[in-house]
């Protein structure tokens, strides 16, 4: 059924994730978490799998008309990805698009401030590195958030989520070595479709876990 709840919540769901990847064996495993919607399932895997942890950002790119219609994402490398379908809809070099891509740099800028403000991103040089999410519809973002952390040269990128496409992206295939998914799904809906509880994660939130990971850099909301 496709309008199946498969978890009660993030936590749920993350230890789940968790308990199927300790069955691969990965060594030298990192969990790189996207922020916010990420964040809680990360932590949970991250925690069972004994596994240092941080974040990342992504934001959605819009199309100018209709703005809740995702054509792309940008991660913090601040270059534009975008589904390839999406060019039958929008010019992704038009006078609004290059307006909307700028905002969301600085909401990256932003976040980064807010997040990692006195250190830098988590060395993964060499490591396996999982990345988490809450689950994946289009899977642009997180192909975005692969392609950014391939320039720190990782063993390899994993991409684990609890719910996903049974026909992931070729996009998103393209950025990861291994994409695992709990749940499979075939037309996805918005990701709170597949949990009984699905709160916000808040920047709070987020800091509280980051706080726990890296104690030297305590930040406060």
């Amino acid at each position: 059924m496709e309008d199946q709840k498969f978890f009660k919540d993030r936590n749920e769901a993350g230890e789940r994730l968790a308990l199927l990847l300790l069955k691969l064996s990965i060594l030298d495993p990192v969990i790189v978490a996207i922020s916010c919607s990420g964040v809680i399932v990360g932590d949970e895997v991250a925690r069972l799998m004994q596994a240092p942890m941080d974040v990342t950002f992504a934001q959605k790119i819009g199309h100018p008309r209709f703005p809740g219609f995702s054509i792309g994402a940008i991660a913090e490398d601040e270059i534009p990805m975008f589904n390839p379908a999406s060019v039958r809809h929008v010019s992704h070099t038009s006078e609004e698009m290059l307006e909307i891509i700028s905002h969301l740099r600085k909401d990256l800028r932003e976040r980064h401030k807010l997040v990692r403000p006195a250190r830098s991103f988590m060395s993964v040089k060499n490591k396996s590195v999982i990345v988490v999410d809450d689950g994946m519809s289009t899977g642009v973002s997180a192909a975005a958030v692969g392609k950014f952390l391939a320039s720190f040269v990782p063993k390899q990128l994993i991409l684990a989520v609890p719910v996903g496409p049974i026909d992931i992206p070729s996009y998103v295939e393209d950025q990861f070595e291994q994409v695992i998914c709990l749940e499979h799904v075939r037309e996805p809906k918005k990701i709170e479709t597949y949990y009984h509880e699905f709160k916000e994660t808040t920047d709070t939130d987020v800091l509280s876990v980051m706080n726990r990971y890296h104690p030297q850099h305590k930040l406060f909301a």
